[in-house]
């Protein structure tokens, strides 16, 4: 039997010590002046200095962060092999399965693939320019990222000593992928 997958995280100026650089294939990197979209992440490059808020994900692992007023960064670290990140507190997740709970199983990206063009182009109506940040690899293709859904059981001390239990809800990215294109009726 597989471990469970877990969910751990920490506070640090950098990123922490045991991400799972070698499953990580893709990225998506926020700044208020950027937005970018990597591949190879492991190839280096990506720095949380640079781009305050940021995931970078694969097909069993996701790491999320985002600058705090101290100036330090939020990680929280997705694992499905079981693995949490070394001197982290950590929970164990459920995957939960999309159709049972109604939830979408892939998000389709904005823009057609633009055909014909020196360089890799999606054309979305509602965005005042063409979308170049989109991995090349894709060229010609709509996108899509697959999800997966976990549930986080919580514990949380409440006044008078007692503790009142719940469960979150918590998706990742996993892939970045070509999206069927559907046919109009």
């Amino acid at each position: 039997m597989p471990a469970p997958s877990r969910i751990s995280g920490c506070d640090a100026e950098g990123f922490p010590d045991g991400v799972p650089w070698g499953e990580l294939r893709y990225g998506i990197l926020e700044a208020p002046w950027s937005v970018a979209f990597v591949t190879d992440p492991r190839a280096g490059g990506v720095s949380p200095g640079q781009y305050p808020c940021g995931m970078l994900f694969g097909e069993s692992a996701a790491i999320h962060w985002k600058r705090l007023r101290s100036g330090k960064f939020r990680f929280v670290c997705i694992r499905d092999d079981g693995e949490a990140l070394p001197g982290t507190e950590s929970a164990e997740l459920v995957v939960v399965d999309a159709e049972e709970e109604g939830l979408p199983e892939q998000i389709v990206l904005w823009g057609e693939a633009q055909t014909g063009v020196q360089t890799p182009e999606w054309y979305e109506p509602r965005i005042p320019r063409t979308i170049t940040e989109y991995p090349g690899e894709f060229t010609g293709e709509r996108l899509a990222l697959t999800l997966t859904h976990y549930r986080l059981q919580t514990v949380v001390p409440v006044p008078g000593g007692d503790v009142e239990s719940g469960a979150a809800l918590i998706s990742r990215c996993k892939l970045l992928h070509a999206a069927p294109v559907e046919e109009d009726p």
